[in-house]
């Protein structure tokens, strides 16, 4: 082949290659331009929510808008929840400190509650970036209390993600509340931290105690750890503060879970003989009726036999009922284990009283099975709580039960209070004039107005207001009074005074709340009731002052001069002269001022009653 030949078909293959190029390119274009067409048919047919979102954004950049979240409310504009939600984003991402107090505040006038929580927590995320403190102060300025902590969790949640470490240094100055509100959103939100980080740093808020709530099984040497927790607060161990004392009790309690009942001795022979457990069982004890009910018995009784404190007997009642309550055939049943005889019984009565209320057709079928003492109660408590449920139906069968017996009072007092709520007036006649009650009337009266008291303690005083007195006696509302505030609602109580009749009907009353008040350590209102009292009552005040007078006599002391009438401040010192001269309470300078007091009036018709009372005490003695 000639170099001619060979120069012509290179020059015919170059021609073919550059034909074949030019002609895909032309082709890729025509294809790639209807693919263009197409594609923005198919955006202008099936999305048109993006357009009107580029528009809306666009507008917010390019126009200043004073209330740029009046549009985003409206859902129409943008045809899903992630379209918003994007363009609720764009805005945050370029707003500045000025602009999220803005939008803040415009989306606080919002109706729509779901929306608001959706906006104010965006916010509060852009904002905890620019400044954690600014985003703080807004959501502190919410009125709500419940609406303003959980704005504050989601700033300490948000704060913790972006600087733990700022968020610490913050919280170590705050008030008691906001640590525990920090500590728990640091607990809820750094879920990547280890127990032993979350411990450190909740302890750091004064909040450990938090981390037993959250985390199940945290400590796995409860031993060593409680050792541990003596050793750092040895020096302090009466002094420990609520929050360090819960986790004293978390510690007892995994404890106990670990090694039984036994543990609590253990923990005995590390504390000094000052210390005293009861609080710590009484948490321990709580937090076990919900797990291990029987436990919970155990450790309680076995604390009565090594302890001298009254208190946990009541303790005892206190967690059997409560079992009782949910599982009442469990609870008696556990009964059965107790050696101490008084114990046992006080705590079967108990569980049958709850079980004739739960379950009296099977408590019914058991007793037979129960042992004679039990047969008897546990008989007369199904036909009380029969009597009560169906008290129409029942009073026939009152009159089969020997008169004036034990199980005929009681289930005279339960017809009578579950009567009594079903139709009032009937009832009250029924105790009025009902024959076989004549030997414990009174007794009736005042248990039907309790039960009545318990669904409308309004109705009940008003109905004991409408009983006439009896001379020498107090009124029937005092009674109401006093079951109201043996029940706890002593702000209900003391709304109940104002209307009760004056004389000893006023003093028992007043008498029955200071006396809760003074057990719940609310020593103020307890005066102040008193002071009140005695403003209004010249010479009914012998009951309350005698309260005073035992319960807290160095409260009384400090607030004799306070005491406007003379003849009132004399015998308060009469009585704590008589109370307290020989135990030690007061200093000799102390004594000898109460007996000034004393000399000062002359011996008035109270100050002869108060010396019979003291009397009468020394021989009850």
């Amino acid at each position: 082949m000639t170099i001619n030949q060979k120069t012509s078909e290179w020059t015919l293959f170059a021609c073919i290659s550059i034909g074949a190029i030019i002609g895909a390119f032309i082709l890729g274009y025509t294809v790639a331009e209807m693919l263009t067409n197409t594609n923005t048919i198919n955006k202008t047919q099936n999305t048109p929510s993006t357009n009107s979102l580029n528009a809306f954004l666009h507008k917010q950049t390019e126009t200043p808008q004073t209330k740029p979240f009046q549009e985003l409310s409206d859902f129409n504009l943008h045809g899903s929840h992630f379209a918003r939600t994007l363009a609720l984003h764009e805005i945050l991402i370029q707003a500045d400190t000025k602009s999220l107090q803005q939008y803040w505040d415009e989306v606080s006038n919002f109706e729509s509650e779901q929306f608001r929580q959706q906006i104010q927590e965006s916010i509060l995320q852009r904002w905890i970036m620019l400044n954690p403190l600014a985003a703080l102060a807004a959501v502190t300025a919410e009125e709500n209390n419940t609406k303003r902590t959980n704005l504050m969790k989601i700033v300490f949640q948000e704060w913790s993600f972006m600087d733990l470490n700022a968020l610490l240094q913050y919280a170590e100055d705050v008030d008691l509340v906001t640590k525990e509100i920090v500590a728990s959103s640091i607990l809820q939100a750094r879920v990547d931290l280890s127990p032993n980080e979350l411990r450190l740093y909740t302890r750091f808020l004064d909040n450990e105690w938090l981390v037993f709530e959250y985390i199940d099984g945290l400590v796995v040497q409860p031993e060593i750890e409680w050792k541990k927790f003596l050793n750092d607060y040895r020096d302090q161990l009466d002094q420990l503060s609520e929050n360090q004392f819960k986790v004293l009790q978390h510690l007892a309690h995994s404890w106990v879970i670990h090694s039984g009942v036994a543990a609590f001795q253990k923990m005995r022979d590390t504390l000094p003989p000052t210390f005293s457990l009861y609080e710590t069982t009484v948490g321990v004890s709580y937090k076990l009726l919900d797990t291990a009910p029987n436990l919970a018995i155990d450790l309680v009784v076995d604390r009565i036999q090594r302890e001298q404190d009254r208190a946990y007997n009541a303790l005892a009642v206190e967690l059997i009922n409560e079992w009782s309550k949910v599982d009442s055939v469990g609870a008696f049943n556990h009964t059965k284990g107790i050696d101490a005889r008084s114990l046992r019984q006080k705590l079967q009565n108990w569980a049958i009283i709850n079980w004739s209320r739960i379950d009296p057709v099977t408590l019914m079928q058991e007793i037979e099975n129960l042992p004679l003492r039990l047969q008897t109660f546990a008989h007369m408590r199904v036909l009380s709580e029969f009597f009560y449920k169906s008290p129409h139906q029942a009073l026939p069968m009152l009159y089969d039960i020997t008169p004036g017996s034990t199980t005929h009072r009681e289930v005279a007092k339960s017809l009578a209070g579950g009567w009594i709520q079903q139709d009032l007036e009937s009832a009250l006649e029924w105790i009025k004039t009902d024959q076989s009650i004549d030997n414990f009337r009174d007794e009736v009266m005042v248990s039907a107005l309790q039960d009545l008291a318990e669904t409308n303690s309004r109705l009940a005083l008003q109905t004991a207001l409408q009983l006439p007195l009896v001379e020498r006696k107090p009124g029937m509302e005092s009674n109401v009074v006093k079951w109201v505030a043996y029940r706890g609602y002593l702000d209900e109580a003391i709304s109940l005074l104002p209307q009760v009749r004056s004389g000893i009907t006023r003093s028992h009353a007043y008498d029955s709340v200071i006396q809760r008040l003074l057990e719940q350590d609310d020593t103020d209102r307890a005066l102040n009731l008193f002071f009140e009292l005695s403003k209004i009552e010249s010479e009914a005040l012998q009951q309350p002052l005698a309260t005073l007078a035992r319960k807290s006599p160095n409260l009384l002391y400090d607030a004799l001069e306070q005491i406007e009438d003379v003849v009132v401040q004399a015998e308060a010192a009469r009585l704590l002269y008589y109370h307290n001269k020989k135990d030690g309470r007061f200093a000799e300078t102390e004594l000898e001022h109460l007996y000034k007091l004393i000399q000062s009036q002359p011996k008035s018709r109270m100050n002869r009653a108060f010396d019979r009372m003291h009397e009468i005490m020394k021989e009850n003695r």
